[in-house]
C-alpha cells in the first residue's frame, strides 16, 4: 500500500513554478526605496533613510536590512562624505550620476596616451 502511495505522490518540478535569479539585476522593494528616496530627499541620503522608506512598518533593523540597503545603493549611488567619529559613522550617498557629472577635471585633462596634433615623441 505504500508503494502505490509513492507512485502517485506529486514530484516538484520547476516547469510549472516561476522562480527567480538571484543574480539578476531587478528593481526590488530596496532600490525602489532608493529612487524615491533620492527624489524626496535630494542630493544626499543616509542608509537609514532608505530602510526607513523601504521597510516602514518597522522600528529595529537586522544585519540583513542593512546589507540589502547597502547593496541597492552601491548600484544606484556612491559614498560623497562620511561622519568622523562615533560608532555607526554613517555614510551619505549621492547619486552615481551627479557624482560623475560634477567631476570638471577628469574631462579637462587629456588622457596619457592622447598627444596634441602635429606633436610626436
Amino acid at each position: 500500500m505504500t508503494i502505490e502511495l509513492m507512485r502517485q505522490a506529486p514530484t516538484r518540478s520547476r516547469k510549472g513554478n516561476p522562480f527567480l535569479i538571484a543574480s539578476q539585476n531587478r528593481v526590488g522593494r530596496v532600490i525602489r526605496a532608493v529612487k524615491r528616496e533620492f527624489v524626496v530627499k535630494g542630493e544626499l541620503i543616509r542608509t537609514r533613510d532608505v530602510l526607513l522608506r523601504a521597510y516602514p512598518r518597522l522600528k529595529r533593523f537586522t544585519a540583513w536590512h542593512y546589507l540589502a540597503a547597502r547593496r541597492a545603493l552601491r548600484k544606484e549611488a556612491t559614498i560623497v562624505a562620511r561622519c568622523r567619529f562615533g560608532s555607526g559613522r554613517p555614510a551619505l550617498w549621492a547619486p552615481a550620476k551627479v557624482v560623475e557629472s560634477c567631476n570638471p577635471v577628469a574631462n579637462v585633462l587629456p588622457s596619457p596616451g592622447d598627444a596634441p596634433e602635429g606633436e610626436s615623441r
